[in-house]
This record gives C-alpha cells, sequence and structure tokens, in this order.
C-alpha cells in the first residue's frame, strides 16, 4: 500500500499535513487540531525532520564543547553539545545524560 508507510497506523498525506502545520504551531494545538496524542505529532515531526535534514555530518568536527544547563528552577536540566569554532550544535537532549 503505497499511501501507508511500513508499521504506521495513518496515511503517509495525513502524516505530511502534521508535519507541515508542526513547522508553524506548537504540538499541542497540531495534536488538538488532528485528534492525536502530543506523542504521535512530536514522532512525525521527527521523521519529517530527518527526512528534510538527514543526519549529521561530523567529518569536519575538531573540537567539541558541551554545556548542561538549567530549564527551569528545580531539576530539569538540558545538554547540549556545540562545535565551538562553527558555533555549530551538533546534539542536544532534554534531561541531562
Amino acid at each position: 500500500m503505497p499511501w501507508l508507510d511500513r508499521y504506521q497506523r495513518m496515511t503517509t498525506r495525513l502524516a505530511d499535513k502534521i508535519a507541515r502545520l508542526a513547522q508553524a504551531l506548537p504540538i499541542k494545538h497540531v495534536a488538538g487540531w488532528f485528534g492525536v496524542s502530543w506523542e504521535m505529532v512530536k514522532q512525525i515531526d521527527k521523521r519529517a525532520l530527518y527526512r528534510r535534514l538527514g543526519p549529521v555530518d561530523l567529518s569536519d568536527v575538531r573540537v567539541i564543547a558541551i554545556d548542561e544547563f538549567a530549564i527551569q528552577r528545580g531539576h530539569r536540566y538540558a545538554t547540549v553539545v556545540v562545535e565551538p569554532l562553527s558555533k555549530r550544535v551538533l546534539w542536544h537532549r532534554d534531561g541531562g545524560w
């Protein structure tokens, strides 16, 4: 079935519409508009970003810098890995390591 991606429960056409709207609106609003879960919209958005941008090219990276910072008061942290010479973000994650 060309209109359904492998192991998916929604059509590629609907997933494309969700991914396009997720570029302009918060995930919560997109999920409410289409009546799907927040996690589903996030998963579709991640797949669309990977298709559009592809894997990260690390071949020219010689130096990295790592920083962990608080997002809010309390114990919510995020970690970011950057290449300081070009100021390019290589990796980030909420919740620290």
